[in-house]
């Protein structure tokens, strides 16, 4: 008798809820070996978040970076999502940061340029930052880190580290606004111009100290005045064009002096930045990055025992434009494992994040969640020394195959190849249920007064679209609420 025949639910009715066994294949041991190796490999651990279900065998899927490396299945805790645009990198992110809530890890999205996680961590009682045009950040002090520190006596080392961030960061930031990278003595003139500036000074307090502390800055370089002022001109041209331009008035703002919350789950809401302004965006990804790890470094420095997950979401806003930019996120993931830091990095394409010199930021990671891809994209993976086998790349074609398969989800969203290290690949269907739709539908712009999807309609208990809303309702036999395959009418996550 199959699930669908254990009785009515009612009293009396005979319904009996009781756990599926698992799938079993017979075969001999000559076929079996003709098909090693196997492209999908067979049930993984039901350790870490539950994410969905395997497509062939529907067994549970569970995973997430933090669960893994704990128990040493994999060699470092950080996850590469990628997939085209629409076939759900974020509802997978956003699955994670909810089951990390509960294992009291906090998220933190520095840089939110959707606006698609703040519903999700208002909810897990989280806290969300504006950043927009017209401010949000101090460039001079991202996150206020520095002044906390001050103010709290953390040690001398700890100071040191803070500061040199936010030099590398300031540094960053004016090679992207002038678009190309600055000369090392330009970046030793910044950094003591930078602190010859009191705690709590802006960007638009920068360009006079290059005219009233000349003689520091002549000190600095052990050169005459005269050639330090010929020097510091271009310097001084391209500071004082980044603060009379969008990005001073966006990353001016002198803060209250409070840290960031990171103590739980802290989304920075940078909806507002068009995206077309690409310098603006780039410069408030790099601040805003730098200001939630300096904020994990200064609590690390003060309290033992944590551990937080940091979400680089849409990094290709940035490293497309703007290339170097995949070093800065190299060196923040080879510094994860010594913060206590899961990283997890969302991006459309292989090509997001290479680095001039050839290499490929994403070659670090330990673990990777392939959606659908274009055709040459999945060529370049099938290159970049990840293990990919031939069954496997043809799994990721797969995801984007059109038409709804078996489980209901529709042109492949939803649909991941997990690697992990370099073990076999677990295929995934991504599965939401009636709450995490609401919370993770990033299409409420299309939605009839800017409401969910309506999810009645469906056959209970197996895949069906005819609730007319593209959305496939499969209801667990001893549940009330209804799980959802995310197709199309979910939205791209």
């Amino acid at each position: 008798m199959t699930r669908h025949q254990r009785g009515h639910h009612k009293k009396y009715g005979g319904h009996a809820g009781v756990v599926e066994p698992a799938r079993e294949l017979v075969t001999d041991v000559g076929t079996a070996a003709r098909i090693w190796p196997f492209a999908v490999a067979a049930s993984q651990p039901a350790q870490g978040v539950p994410l969905g279900v395997d497509p062939s065998s529907h067994q549970l899927v569970c995973y997430d970076p933090y669960s893994w490396f704990q128990a040493g299945r994999q060699r470092a805790a950080q996850l590469a999502i990628l997939a085209a645009n629409g076939l759900g990198k974020s509802a997978l992110a956003k699955k994670m940061v909810t089951g990390l809530a509960s294992a009291d890890i906090p998220a933190i999205i520095p840089a939110d340029f959707k606006g698609e996680y703040v519903p999700l961590v208002t909810k897990l009682g989280g806290t969300t930052q504006r950043v927009g045009r017209n401010g949000g950040l101090n460039l001079l002090d991202p996150g206020e880190a520095i002044h906390l520190a001050t103010a709290s006596d953390a040690p001398a080392e700890v100071i040191d580290e803070l500061v040199n961030r936010r030099d590398h960061c300031v540094a960053t930031v004016i090679a992207i606004n002038r678009g190309q990278p600055l000369q090392d003595w330009e970046s030793l003139l910044l950094s003591k111009a930078v602190n010859l500036l009191p705690l709590g000074s802006t960007i638009h307090d920068l360009p006079d100290v290059f005219t009233t502390n000349i003689d520091d800055l002549a000190g600095a370089l052990r050169i005459g005045l005269e050639r330090t002022e010929e020097l510091v001109e271009p310097l001084a041209l391209s500071v004082a064009a980044l603060a009379s331009g969008p990005i001073g008035r966006a990353l001016g703002t002198s803060g209250a002096h409070q840290a960031w919350p990171i103590n739980k789950p802290l989304a920075v809401d940078t909806s507002t930045i068009p995206q077309a302004e690409r310098q603006l965006t780039a410069a408030v990804m790099v601040t805003s990055w730098t200001a939630a790890l300096s904020a994990i470094h200064l609590r690390n420095a003060t309290e033992v025992g944590h551990v937080h997950a940091v979400f680089f979401d849409e990094i290709w806003r940035a490293t497309r434009q703007f290339p170097d930019l995949n070093d800065e996120i190299g060196a923040m993931l080879r510094m994860d494992r010594h913060e206590g830091i899961v990283s997890v990095i969302t991006t459309h394409s292989w090509t997001d994040t290479q680095q001039p010199g050839g290499s490929n930021i994403l070659a670090r990671c330990a673990a990777f969640a392939l959606g659908g891809m274009q055709a040459e994209e999945i060529n370049t993976i099938a290159t970049a020394g990840i293990g990919l086998t031939a069954p496997e790349l043809a799994q990721i074609r797969h995801n984007v195959a059109g038409g709804t398969d078996a489980i209901g989800a529709v042109g492949g969203v939803g649909r991941f190849l997990l690697k992990i290290n370099d073990g076999p690949g677990q295929s995934l269907q991504t599965i939401l249920t009636d709450s995490e739709l609401e919370l993770l539908d990033t299409n409420l712009r299309w939605r009839p007064n800017g409401e969910s999807p309506s999810l009645g309609g469906g056959v209970k208990g197996e895949a069906s679209n005819g609730n007319g809303n593209g959305h496939a309702s499969l209801t667990d036999s001893d549940s009330t609420e209804p799980a959802v395959v995310i197709t199309p009418g979910s939205g791209e996550m």
